[in-house]
């Protein structure tokens, strides 16, 4: 299922408006909401729109609510799939049901796993993402590297995909223990983002449940809000999804009651939980990293609903 899902995300990836889905890091803001997302991996979710100033586009932020129109001088744009120097690799961190206690983390490009480990323990999302990052840098950086490839990697785990990202742009940073001291290891020979012609990007995406800016690139269609009224309102129940290809995840149904209380919304999503300890954890990493402002529960909801249901 975790080949199944690589290869789906990454066909997905790639469809958008025009056929082809662009991704990018913005560079060079210099408002105070720009300068936090400095660096940061974004995806082009709305096409291209004409300013007064110059050509915008909409991009979602990893980390940050909601799509941003950002000028086409701050976007450092990634390669277009199918040219000759661009790869993309993604990682798949997952469980045959609920109730194994083995985890397999896989790294894959779209036409093959690349490298696989079985752990068990706890933190299996962000220590299988780990794994899968000193798997690459072992087996398969330099080469590429040597290729003068520009590399795009797929993480499920928010955390450890914003701090590579940021390791790759030559910015120091931390995770919390008992995880920082294998994170710095892998760090020291993790490739940096060189030039135009060599580009390291790391980006965010979940199984099963995506960031609303993702899917959802207007306000009204954002499930964020939804989710976060009805935990305020004890309106959601969760519970073991019962699909024959999705026996490893928890599915939810929560009810949004509108204002005006004449109609209630009701809506579904189909998320892995990696247990207690992922959850305790999460939170501490995003303190390390100075990013404690997206563990608001109305932010968490909209940036990673798969942490915010297990939380």
């Amino acid at each position: 299922s975790i080949v199944y899902y690589i290869q789906h995300q990454i066909n997905q990836m790639m469809l958008s408006n025009n056929g082809e889905e662009r991704y990018c890091r913005v560079v060079g803001l210099k408002s105070a909401e720009g300068l936090k997302r400095n660096g940061s991996a974004a995806k082009v979710v709305l096409p291209f729109s004409p300013s007064a100033e110059e050509i915008r586009l909409s991009v979602a932020v990893d980390g940050f609510p909601g799509p941003m129109s950002i000028k086409m001088s701050n976007l450092s744009m990634m390669p277009r799939k199918g040219e000759r120097k661009f790869k993309i690799l993604t990682v798949g961190v997952g469980r045959g049901t609920f109730l194994d206690t083995t985890f397999k983390t896989v790294l894959a490009d779209d036409a093959q796993v690349l490298s696989g480990d079985i752990m068990s323990g706890t933190s299996a999302r962000s220590r299988g993402n780990l794994v899968a990052m000193e798997m690459f840098v072992k087996k398969h950086a330099r080469q590429m590297q040597r290729s003068n490839n520009s590399i795009m990697l797929i993480l499920t785990d928010l955390n450890i995909a914003r701090a590579f990202n940021r390791v790759a742009m030559g910015i120091e940073t931390k995770l919390a223990p008992p995880l920082n001291k294998q994170f710095q290891r892998i760090s020291k020979s993790f490739p940096l983002n060189c030039n135009d012609n060599q580009k390291v990007i790391v980006k965010f995406d979940s199984h099963r449940i995506g960031a609303d800016g993702l899917k959802f690139p207007t306000k009204k269609e954002r499930l964020g809000p939804r989710r976060y009224s009805s935990v305020k309102n004890g309106t959601f129940h969760i519970y073991p999804c019962a699909l024959k290809q999705y026996l490893d995840a928890l599915e939810v149904r929560y009810v949004h009651v509108k204002q005006s209380a004449k109609e209630s919304i009701i809506n579904h999503d189909i998320y892995l939980d990696y247990g207690l300890e992922e959850a305790q954890v999460y939170p501490k990493h995003a303190v390390a990293m100075g990013e404690s402002e997206r563990l608001s529960p109305a932010i968490l909801a909209e940036v990673d609903p798969q942490m915010f249901w297990a939380a």
